[in-house]
């Protein structure tokens, strides 16, 4: 074979495999890309600012961003939902068609447990949002009911009687039960929709709950970063209006063990 034929057959047959490899190499960091992308991450932000917020303001694009096949994500705002593509920009990803603003942005961290929406334009406030991924195996919708009711009122508390404790012990446990409270045996908070706007002035709504059914819905203030609660009565719906209920006298006083 002619010595130079073969050089020139080495060299194609290197270019081939270079190629090759460089293309595998694409392959696998796609996969790798798509493979950390899975799995639902649930919005820290929201829940480390939750007790501070009263009322309906567009504060956060959403509660949670759950990753599935085929480059589609789906968006849980509490109260709706949207499902929508996203694509690689780089080092980054974006949300196509996030809101009338266009596509959103999003970084993944490396080990890719946290991702960070960059959604301050949307909300208008100067901070974006950090996500943080759900352990496998757990479920989603318990999951979320827990770490609300975490941020918000879970814990162990003493009632009070014109200041003075009374010995009397209250629960209200992350499952979303309570124990020490008048019978009641289950308690939901809102987060999300139009009972934010349950009262005027706007206080956090909470609805307790009998085994027989019955649902009292209650307004609650957080006291002293946490260390109680004051819950109190919300008057009569108002016929046409979704809230602007009055904010009633308070019917417990509950400091935290």
């Amino acid at each position: 074979m002619n010595p130079r034929n073969t050089l020139a057959t080495a060299a194609i047959a290197l270019l081939f495999t270079a190629s090759c490899r460089q293309g595998a190499d694409k392959t696998d960091g796609a996969k790798e890309s798509e493979a950390s992308l899975s799995g639902r991450f649930v919005n820290q932000t929201f829940l480390s600012e939750m007790a501070d917020s009263l009322g309906y303001t567009p504060r956060y694009f959403c509660f949670q961003m759950h990753f599935v096949e085929g480059g589609r994500v789906f968006i849980d705002r509490g109260f709706e939902g949207d499902t929508l593509q996203y694509t690689r920009d780089g080092d980054r990803f974006r949300l196509v068609g996030a809101s009338s603003m266009g596509d959103m942005a999003f970084d993944v961290k490396d080990d890719s447990t946290t991702l960070v929406l960059v959604d301050s334009a949307f909300t208008g406030v100067a901070r974006n949002s950090s996500f943080t991924r759900l352990p496998n195996g757990d479920d989603p919708a318990k999951a979320w009911v827990a770490m609300v009711n975490d941020r918000m009122v879970a814990g162990e508390y003493e009632i009070m009687q014109k200041g003075k404790p009374t010995a009397k012990k209250v629960r209200f446990h992350s499952d979303g039960s309570v124990s020490g409270l008048d019978g009641y045996t289950r308690y939901e908070l809102c987060h999300t929709g139009d009972c934010l706007q349950t009262t005027q002035p706007y206080r956090h709504v909470m609805y307790l709950l009998k085994e027989d059914g019955s649902r009292t819905t209650l307004a609650f203030t957080i006291e002293n970063s946490g260390t109680g609660l004051k819950v109190y009565g919300v008057g009569d719906p108002i016929e046409g209006t979704k809230g602007e209920r009055k904010v009633l006298a308070m019917v417990y006083d509950l400091k935290k063990v």
